[in-house]
């Protein structure tokens, strides 16, 4: 989905403006909200804990997951806007190429590379100096560098003012553009040397922001730039000036959870702050230490370059919890978030490192989870994940699915509720709940690790979209007293889809994965996917059932009067699936499944069989075909026994493919299809090879296969009987 650029006049964005008035000297003119870091939806006391600045210090200590932060790169591109004839600004050139790489590392080095020129005694430094920030424009040969011809952009001072406008333009044409921060290079007729930026947006997290700045022709001025664009990804990043009188002025209240203490505070006990500092572009900030001119990378001085652990803080904490977020890309931090008590998350935010909810704790999730392509969520054993409403996936830009949520159980501990707590770990997922763009959205075990089988999911509501995979169960059975149970896991009313967005990491096979286990329920589900899309499978599933039984069937969303009104089910639904239901037994386990009012649409066959133990196919609807040569609704192959029933057979539209009904191969025992209605088919029923009980005694008379009470209209060919081979 296209999204455009926002200007939002509102108390969570605002524009930085840094007007230098000579070549490099400059006067910050930024107006500063007392709201801009608050977002008043969000009122759980773990909000308070997860925005506050000192969580995201990038210091290594061992004993706060968050400070163990990744070097994170913030992608940028850089627009050169042009005259009409290429005039006015930097040509396209190697030269030019090679000054604006320059100017990158100049940055990134002031990003990891400096101590301050004022020392604070008491202030711990991060190790190096470095923020764990980095930029980067791409690769040597294939920068995002990018030459605009527009002599009406081209004029600075209307391009600022309208830069909403040109974004608008530029991002229609040009959509990739918005995955990068962007640093507009307009001309500078008044040689002004000015820059302007955007900062994130903590409510809108598909806003973009930018920095416009003009053209510089003097090489020997690049290093200046340098540290002026360093300044203004700071504002990209969030951060305030450490100056006033000029707008974004820093916090100086000591007791605001945003005031930089380790910028402003000269000594504790008792505190004494300095704040403001002085904004003084020529002195030497190194010359005295105390007299408010410092190198801080906000300061305003030409020796811009010193970056504070909190204000390293504040800038991970962007990239966790503003729409700036969506610019980083990085490898997982080695040290996981365990959750071990219970906590709400009712606010928007994007993780970088592994979760794990742990025995006894409980997280509750109502609003946005953003994971970093190689991070995933743990439930384990005794713990619980609730995710109420809220959506779980990776940030708009990216192009990897991640791992997704493993619930790990005990293959050997049942799955009863005891006293509101289980023995296995724990999702429950309702109220409009989403998982999308995961390899698969929930394993219910520890992957490779067969005595973590037996995770329990309750799903209503909910929404698997565009993963791999949504949900695999295997090798559990739920004993009690001896006897098997049904699983512990259901879905109603979820939707299982995969559509054009498909990311394609990994190839999408089946939505639902089955193997070895007893009763899972799906009622009122959709299931759908579109198999012309790059990296899903020809020959998808819906439902993927080995020596697995379950149950599919309506579900009704008035759960106050019995029977159910009709107007108030919601039938399952399979469209656009090589196989919707695939359901086969090796002979090791014999587990029944059944299907009933269901709705099949547009899948080269409806529900296959092969070797399964008894089957129940009753009162469902079947539009056969999907253009293929071979189109069944039901194909039943070596089925001993099943039920089908009172269900209707139709073709997707006239003369497409070669529309079947049922096909039924070698069941060899005594089965009836009674009651279904066959119309406008090239054949209502095929029956093939051995479908009477092979074995008949003097004490028997021959059984098998029957067909009673079908009603058949229109078909080409009501009943083909062929044999074995």
């Amino acid at each position: 989905m296209m999204r455009v650029f926002r200007v939002l006049l509102t108390n969570c964005l605002l524009l930085w403006s840094i007007i230098l008035l000579a070549q490099n000297e400059f006067t910050c003119l930024t107006t500063f909200s007392d709201s801009l870091r608050s977002n008043c939806a969000y009122n759980s006391p773990e909000w308070s804990y997860y925005r506050n600045q000192n969580l995201y210090v990038p210091d290594g200590n061992p004993g706060i997951p968050f400070h163990n932060a990744p070097i994170k790169t913030v992608n940028v591109s850089i627009n050169v806007v042009q005259k009409d004839d290429e005039t006015g600004n930097f040509l396209d050139t190697p030269d030019t190429r090679n000054r604006f790489r320059r100017i990158i590392d100049w940055i990134n080095d002031f990003y990891s590379n400096y101590s301050p020129s004022d020392k604070i005694n008491w202030v711990s430094e991060l190790p190096n100096y470095d923020s764990k920030i980095r930029f980067s424009i791409g690769e040597e040969g294939d920068e995002r560098i990018y030459f605009i011809k527009n002599t009406s952009w081209w004029y600075y001072y209307n391009a600022v003012h309208g830069l909403y406008i040109y974004n608008d333009t530029l991002f229609t044409n040009h959509p990739e553009r918005m995955e990068n921060v962007n640093i507009f290079i307009f001309g500078n007729p008044n040689n002004y040397n000015t820059s302007t930026s955007l900062p994130p947006s903590w409510n809108d997290f598909d806003s973009n922001t930018a920095i416009a700045t003009c053209y510089w022709p003097s090489e020997d001025s690049d290093y200046a730039k340098a540290g002026a664009l360093a300044h203004e990804l700071g504002h990209v990043l969030d951060l305030l000036h450490t100056y006033s009188g000029y707008g974004s002025n820093p916090i100086d209240d000591p007791n605001n959870i945003d005031f930089l203490k380790d910028v402003f505070l000269v000594s504790l006990n008792p505190d004494v702050s300095n704040c403001p500092h002085i904004v003084d572009y020529y002195t030497n900030a190194y010359a005295v230490n105390g007299d408010r001119i410092t190198n801080n990378l906000m300061g305003g001085n030409k020796d811009q370059k010193y970056i504070s652990p909190l204000q390293a803080g504040q800038m991970h904490r962007a990239l966790s919890l503003t729409s700036s977020r969506k610019y980083a890309h990085c490898e997982k931090s080695d040290v996981p978030l365990v959750i071990t008590d219970e906590q709400l998350w009712d606010f928007d935010i994007k993780l970088y490192r592994d979760l794990i909810v742990e025995s006894g704790a409980k997280l509750t999730l109502t609003n946005h989870l953003v994971m970093n392509p190689d991070c995933r969520i743990i439930v384990k054993p005794g713990g619980k994940l609730i995710v109420d409403g809220a959506m779980i996936g990776i940030d708009i830009y990216e192009k990897e699915q991640w791992p997704g949520i493993e619930v790990w159980g005990n293959s050997n501990t049942h799955q009863h509720d005891v006293n509101g707590s289980f023995g296995q770990g724990y999702i429950e997922l309702k109220n409009g709940a989403i998982i999308e763009n995961a390899k698969c959205a929930v394993e219910l075990w520890h992957p490779g690790i067969y005595s973590t089988t037996g995770g329990i999911i309750h799903a209503t509501d909910a929404t698997f979209r565009n993963n791999a995979k949504a949900v695999h169960a295997l090798w559990y059975s739920n004993m009690d007293g001896g006897r098997e149970g049904d699983y512990n896991g259901f879905f109603r009313n979820c939707s299982f889809i995969v559509d054009d967005d498909y990311i394609g990491t990994k190839a999408f096979h089946k939505h639902v994965d089955l193997a070895h286990v007893k009763g899972l329920d799906f009622w009122g589900c959709n299931f759908s996917a579109k198999r012309s899309v790059d990296s899903v499978s020809l020959y998808c599933m819906g439902i993927g059932a080995y020596e697995a039984g379950f149950r599919v069937d309506s579900y009704c969303t008035n759960a106050n009067t019995m029977p159910c009104p009709g107007e108030d089910l919601i039938p399952s639904s399979f469209n656009g699936f090589y196989r919707g239901i695939h359901a086969s037994n090796d002979g090791s386990s014999a587990r029944a499944f059944s299907v009933r009012n269901a709705e099949f649409t547009n899948n080269t066959c409806g529900i296959f069989m092969l070797n399964t133990d008894y089957g129940t196919i009753v009162n469902n609807e079947f539009v056969v075909g999907c253009g293929s040569s071979c189109d069944f609704g039901i194909y039943a192959d070596g089925v001993s026994g099943f039920c089908i029933e009172d269900n209707t057979f139709r073709p997707k539209a006239t003369n497409m493919g070669s529309p079947y009904g049922i096909m039924v191969v070698n069941s060899r025992g005594t089965n009836d299809v009674y009651h279904n209605e066959f119309n406008n088919l090239r054949c209502g029923n095929v029956a093939v090879g051995v479908n009477t009980i092979t074995t008949i005694t003097p004490d028997t008379s021959p059984a098998g296969l029957t067909y009673t009470c079908n009603t058949n209209t229109g078909n080409l060919i009501d009943f083909c009987v062929l044999k074995d081979g």
